[in-house]
């Protein structure tokens, strides 16, 4: 058991810094009418996917082809029609990250 425990250790700690990669992202406004902005910020210039869902998972928008790349920085103006009130999710993915984030609409 304790010679197990040294060799994973070393192996915990190689694979912490990817889950720990720092990603910024911001939505506003929140809540919103169904037109908000997206600004994605990564540590490193990545393919980016953004995508809207509803509270049951269903897919409402993809937004991927909104997204404007400078660099590290992602923005994208997002206008969804005739937007159902409630709770949704922004689901982006990166390279074999991704990140969910809510956004109320009213």
């Amino acid at each position: 058991g304790f010679i197990l425990g040294v060799l994973l250790l070393p192996l915990q700690l190689e694979a912490q810094p990817a889950l720990q990669e720092s990603v910024s992202v911001h939505l506003f406004p929140n809540p919103s009418d169904g037109d908000f902005k997206i600004e994605i910020e990564l540590e490193t210039e990545a393919k980016v996917s953004a995508k809207v869902f509803d509270m049951t998972g269903k897919l409402v928008k993809d937004v991927t082809d909104k997204l404007s790349v400078n660099g590290k920085k992602i923005i994208a103006d997002v206008s969804l029609k005739d937007p159902k009130p409630g709770i949704h999710f922004l689901r982006i993915e990166y390279e074999d990250h991704s990140l969910t984030k809510k956004i109320i609409l009213r």
